[in-house]
This record gives structure tokens, C-alpha cells and sequence, in this order.
């Protein structure tokens, strides 16, 4: 397969089109980079993932393992993809743009910090936090989502989030 120019947009939707779930893209990374998969901190969130894989890997080169992984059915969907990607002229953005506009409300993001000694409580914090973060119903940051490379004070100064501090005092 001749490399492809593909974007990390273009490989971003190529993701969501050949592996649905998170499991499949866990599967993936182990199975393709597993040194990024190594990287994945609990409770990361599938976008937070794919930027992970992103900022390590060339989008060339997630592309063709995705390609490799694809079933025959998948890989039409994607040469049909590389070729719209290639030629904007023949893209059909018109599923893609919702009629009435986007109807999503901010979900609360709450960022925990803690000391090593006190990651047994935060566990059982997230254990309890569970049904909500699957829910949507909020979003729990911790230094795992902050990506890899990225200075950590400027990452969570882009957050908005609640902050959670804990302490055993």
C-alpha cells in the first residue's frame, strides 16, 4: 500500500469507522503500538486516546495499521474515505453537518489531583464516579489524560474543571 496523506481528522473518523469501542481500540494499540498503549492512563477517555496515539504516531502510519486491521468491507469504506480526503471536491460533508446545529450541553469536568500514598481512596473515588464519567454525566481529569509531551500547568490551565484536592490529614 502506498503511504497515504492523510490528516489526523481523517484518521480520527477512519478510527470510529473500524474500531467502535474503546476495547477494539485498546486492542489495536497493543496489537499495532504497544508502547502507546502502555501510556493509557485509567479512566482516559477514547478522544483522549486517539491524541495520545496522534501526537506519538505519524498519521500516515496509523492509517496503514488500520488499513492492515480492517475487514475487506471496511477497507472499501476506507480507500472511499482516502479518496474524498485526496480530491475535497468530491467529499460529501452534507451528513455530516447536523440541520438544527449541535444540542449538547457542557458536561462538568472535575480534575482530581492526589498524592501517591492516597491512590488507594482516589481508586475508590473513581470506582463510585464510574456511572456518571459512563453516563456522561461528567468528566473525571486526573495527570493520566494529560497528554504525553504537553507541559502539565498549561494543560490544566485549558481545563474547566472543578478541582478535587485529597489529603489524608
Amino acid at each position: 500500500m502506498v503511504t497515504p496523506n492523510v490528516s489526523g481528522a481523517d484518521v480520527r473518523r477512519a478510527l470510529s469507522m473500524v474500531l467502535r469501542t474503546t476495547t477494539d481500540l485498546d486492542a489495536f494499540l497493543l496489537d499495532y503500538f504497544p508502547a502507546v498503549y502502555h501510556r493509557l492512563g485509567n479512566g482516559m477517555e477514547r478522544t483522549a486516546r486517539e491524541n495520545l496515539l496522534l501526537s506519538l504516531i505519524a498519521p500516515a502510519e496509523v492509517w496503514k495499521a488500520l488499513y492492515a486491521q480492517a475487514s475487506d468491507g471496511q477497507k472499501t469504506g476506507l480507500r472511499q474515505m482516502l479518496n474524498a480526503a485526496a480530491d475535497p471536491m468530491k467529499r460529501d460533508d452534507s451528513a455530516e453537518i447536523p440541520k438544527e446545529g449541535p444540542k449538547t450541553t457542557a458536561v462538568p469536568q472535575v480534575y482530581v489531583e492526589y498524592a501517591a500514598q492516597d491512590r488507594d481512596l482516589v481508586e475508590k473515588l473513581f470506582v463510585q464516579l464510574a456511572p456518571l464519567v459512563r453516563k456522561q454525566s461528567m468528566q473525571l481529569l486526573h495527570l493520566g489524560n494529560v497528554p504525553v509531551g504537553a507541559h502539565t500547568a498549561n494543560t490544566l490551565a485549558t481545563w474547566r474543571t472543578s478541582r478535587c484536592f485529597f489529603s489524608r490529614r
